[in-house]
C-alpha cells in the first residue's frame, strides 16, 4: 500500500537534514535504477511531487518549519534551534556528494517516522525537487522567510503577490533615528565646539538600543528577534549565495543582515559606554565624572575610537548589502524601510503599524532633546531681548582649588591663570625670576612668595587635574620649563588654526585673553565644550 502524502511529507522533512552536495546525478541515477526494479510501470521521478512533499503540512509542521519555505535558504531545527545550512546545491554546493551518507540518512529517518524503508520512488521525487531549485526559479515559498519569485515578475506567483506591511512604525523610526544619530555623531567627532551635540547623540543611541531590545521581545512579527535569529554559519552561507547571485529572497531580515544587526547593536553599546567613560575621565563631565583618572580613561578612549571605526566599516558593509540585494531581487529595500511595505503572497504574516508606540518613542526623543538643548533655546531668547550670551553650553567641570591671594596678585594685570596650566618647574622658575616678570617686578615678599609657590606646585600641571593640564604636561619634555602657557607644544597645536587676523580682532586682541574664547577660563578648567571663538564684528559699510 502506498504511504499517504502526510507520512511521505514527514519523510521529506527529515530528509532535509541530509549532508548532501553538488553532484546529484549519480545518486539520482541509482534511485532511478532501483525504482524501475520496484515498479515495472515506473517512468521517471517528479519534481512537482517532491515539491508537495516539501510544502505539505503534517499537523502544524512542514519542512518549512525547519528549513524555511525555500531550499535555497538557511534554516534551523524547530526543536533544538540548531542551524541548518541551505539544502539546495545551488545555495550550498556541498549537498549531494556522498551516496552512502545520503542512504544512511534516508534509512534512519524513514525508520524513525514511517517505521519502514522508503521506496526509491519517494527518494527520487524528493531529490528531484531539491536539485531543481535554482535562484530565481524557486516559486514554492508562499508563506515563509524566503522566496525568489520577485525575479520573475511575469510568473503567476508574483502576480498573486500583494503589498504587505512588514516593518512596523516603531522599527522604522528606530532604524532611521539610529542611522541619523550615527552620521551626526561621526561628523561631530573630535570637535570641541560640538561636544554637547556629540554627547547627546551618544546618550540617544544607547537609549535607542535599549528600546530595540524591548521591541525585539514585544514587537510585531518581523521586529522580534525570534524571526531573525541566525548564527554565523547561516550568515556566511547566505553571504556566499549573495556573491554567487543565488541568494533567496527573505521577506524579513536575511541571515547575513540579521547577524549584522546584532553586531551593530553590540557595537553601539560599546561605542556609547566607552564614550561615557571617556567623557567622565578625560573631560571630567557626565554621570561618570570622577570615576577614573585622565590616564585611566585613555584605554576607554582608544576602545571608543576603535569600536566606532569598526562600526563604520560594518555600516558600509550593510549599505553595500542593501544595494546588491536590491538589484538581485529587484526591490528597493531602502524604500521598504521607509514605507514598511514589501511584496508578499497572501498568507504571509503582516505587521501592524503601532503608531502609539512610535509616537511615545518620538515624544521621548524630542523631550530629551529639548531638555538637553534648552540652553540653546534660552540663549536665542536672550539674544532677542538684546542680552549677549555664548551660543554654546558651558559644561561645569570638577571645581579646582582656588586661592584669593593668587587671584589678587596674578589677576591685577591679567587673567589669574590657574596653576594647572604649567608644570611645577615653570612656576618655580617664574617665582625665582619675579624681579624680571615680563618687564615688571612683582615685588613679593618672602612670605607671599612661599605661599603662592606652595599653591602653584600643589595644583600644577604635574597633578593632571584637568584634560588641559594632562595634555600640557604630556607635551613637554622633562627638562622643559616654559614661562608662558602659549609656549607649550599642546597650546601651540590646539591654536594652530587661528589666524593672525583672528588674534587681532575684537574681542580677542591678545593670546593672553583666554576668557574671550573660553567661558571657564576664570575657573581654569578649560573644558572643550566651554570654548567658542567669537565672530569678528561686522565692518561698517562705506558711506555713499
Amino acid at each position: 500500500m502506498k504511504p499517504s502524502l502526510n507520512k511521505t511529507s514527514i519523510l521529506a522533512c527529515l530528509a532535509l537534514a541530509l549532508p548532501l552536495c553538488a553532484s546529484a546525478n549519480p545518486i539520482l541515477e541509482s534511485y532511478r535504477t532501483a525504482a524501475k526494479q520496484e515498479i515495472p510501470a515506473f517512468k521517471d521521478f517528479s519534481a512537482a511531487t517532491g515539491q508537495k512533499f516539501y510544502t505539505a503540512k503534517v499537523g502544524t509542521l512542514s519542512c518549512a518549519s525547519c528549513h524555511t519555505d525555500s531550499p535555497m535558504a538557511a534554516g534551523k531545527h524547530a526543536s533544538t534551534n540548531k542551524e541548518i545550512l541551505p539544502l539546495a546545491p545551488a545555495a550550498n554546493p556541498k549537498r549531494f556528494a556522498d551516496a552512502a551518507n545520503v542512504e544512511k540518512w534516508f534509512k534512519r529517518n524513514c525508520n524513525d517516522v514511517l517505521k519502514r524503508a522508503c521506496t526509491a520512488q519517494e527518494k527520487g521525487d524528493f531529490m528531484s525537487y531539491v536539485l531543481s531549485v535554482k535562484s530565481g526559479a524557486d516559486l514554492s515559498a508562499p508563506h515563509g522567510r524566503a522566496d525568489s519569485s520577485m525575479k520573475n515578475r511575469n510568473h503567476p506567483d508574483f502576480q498573486a503577490m500583494q503589498r504587505t506591511l512588514i516593518w512596523d512604525v516603531p522599527t522604522r523610526l528606530f532604524h532611521w533615528m539610529l542611522a541619523l544619530s550615527f552620521v551626526l555623531a561621526w561628523l561631530t567627532t573630535g570637535s570641541d565646539r560640538w561636544l554637547a551635540v556629540h554627547v547627546f547623540l551618544g546618550y540617544l543611541m544607547m537609549g535607542l538600543i535599549g528600546f530595540r531590545i524591548v521591541w525585539g521581545l514585544a514587537g510585531t512579527h518581523y521586529a522580534r528577534f525570534a524571526s531573525f535569529w541566525y548564527g554565523p554559519r547561516a550568515a556566511l552561507a547566505y553571504l556566499r549565495a549573495v556573491l554567487h547571485g543565488t541568494a533567496a529572497r527573505h521577506i524579513g531580515h536575511n541571515p547575513t543582515g540579521s547577524v549584522a544587526i546584532y553586531f551593530l547593536m553590540l557595537l553601539t553599546l560599546v561605542v556609547s559606554i566607552s564614550g561615557f567613560f571617556t567623557l567622565g575621565g578625560e573631560e571630567q563631565q557626565g554621570a561618570l565624572s570622577g570615576v577614573m583618572s585622565l590616564v585611566q580613561s585613555r584605554t576607554f578612549k582608544k576602545l571608543h575610537e576603535l569600536s566606532a571605526n569598526v562600526m563604520l566599516l560594518l555600516v558600509i558593509g550593510h549599505l553595500t548589502g542593501v544595494v546588491v540585494e536590491s538589484f538581485q531581487h529587484r526591490e528597493n529595500l531602502a524604500r521598504s524601510m521607509l514605507s514598511g511595505n514589501k511584496m508578499a503572497e497572501p498568507g504571509v504574516p503582516s505587521a501592524t503599524s503601532r503608531w502609539g508606540v512610535a509616537a511615545l518613542l518620538l515624544a521621548l526623543i524630542l523631550g530629551f532633546g529639548f531638555w538637553w538643548f534648552y540652553y540653546a533655546v534660552d540663549t536665542k531668547l536672550d539674544q532677542l531681548r538684546g542680552e549677549q550670551e555664548s551660543p554654546h553650553v558651558k559644561f561645569i567641570g570638577t571645581p579646582l582649588a582656588d586661592n584669593p591671594q593668587w587671584r589678587a596678585e596674578c589677576g591685577s594685570c591679567h587673567l589669574a591663570y590657574h596653576p594647572n596650566l604649567l608644570p611645577s618647574r615653570s612656576w618655580k622658575a617664574l617665582m625665582a625670576g619675579q624681579a624680571q616678570h615680563f618687564g615688571s617686578d612683582l615685588a613679593l615678599d618672602a612670605t607671599a612668595t612661599a605661599a603662592l609657590l606652595e599653591y602653584a606646585i600643589a595644583n600644577s600641571a604635574d597633578k593632571q587635574l584637568t584634560e588641559a593640564s594632562y595634555k600640557i604636561a604630556r607635551s613637554l619634555k622633562p627638562a622643559e620649563a616654559p614661562l608662558r602657557i602659549s609656549e607649550t607644544p599642546y597650546w601651540v597645536k590646539k591654536h594652530r588654526k587661528i589666524t593672525a587676523a583672528q588674534w587681532q580682532s575684537d574681542p580677542i586682541k591678545s593670546k593672553a585673553n583666554c576668557a574671550a574664547c573660553h567661558l571657564d577660563a576664570d575657573e581654569g578648567t578649560f573644558l572643550d565644550a566651554a570654548m567658542h571663538i567669537p565672530a569678528a564684528p561686522a565692518k561698517p559699510k562705506a558711506s555713499q
